[in-house]
């Protein structure tokens, strides 16, 4: 079982990401995120994209972690010459929203909160070439090293005490016996 104050690793969340999206939509020719080459590209592809991290501290676990809210979208991009591709890209968002929807891709992150489905302008000079839409989601995950990271390496916390906060230690009571 994974530590439950281990600090999330971004690069092998983005991979999990990916694996399952390839996993759960084999259909897609090219499953990945952040593509080089923005001209030709083959189809339908899906790109993954970390768009932004946020501050989430009333998401903090008491552990000292910073927890970060990570908004990710997911391109879905098929060709505009594709028979009925208005209504086939629509269905393709919303069956990625579904999959989405409080997934957690196998990692120790708040289940995902899907923002929405909307179309994109991807690249403005393709728009004659290709339809994209775009898939919305946010997940809570925390950063940096726990406090707690001592436990696990054998030290153990003293007596637990209580007191007036005179900072006289003699004056405090042991809580717990």
């Amino acid at each position: 079982m994974a530590d439950q104050n281990a600090a999330l690793d971004l690069e092998v969340f983005h991979q999990a990401i990916i694996d399952r999206l390839k996993a759960q939509f084999p259909g897609f020719r090219v499953v990945d995120d952040y593509p080089q080459d923005r001209r030709a590209r083959p189809v339908p592809a899906l790109y993954l994209d970390l768009e932004e991290m946020e501050g989430a501290n009333d998401e903090d676990p008491g552990t000292g972690q910073q927890a970060l809210a990570l908004r990710f979208a997911a391109r879905i991009i098929l060709p505009a010459s594709l028979p009925g591709v208005g209504r086939k890209i629509r269905a393709m968002a919303a069956s990625l929203c579904a999959f989405v929807h409080l997934n957690r891709f196998g990692q120790r992150v708040n289940a995902a909160q899907l923002i929405g489905a909307y179309p994109d302008v991807f690249a403005p000079e393709e728009l004659d070439q290709y339809l994209v839409w775009r898939v919305e989601w946010q997940q809570v995950g925390h950063f940096g090293v726990s406090v707690w990271e001592a436990f696990s390496q054998g030290s153990v916390p003293g007596d637990l005490l209580s007191g007036d906060g005179s900072g006289n230690a003699a004056d405090y009571q042991k809580v717990l016996p």
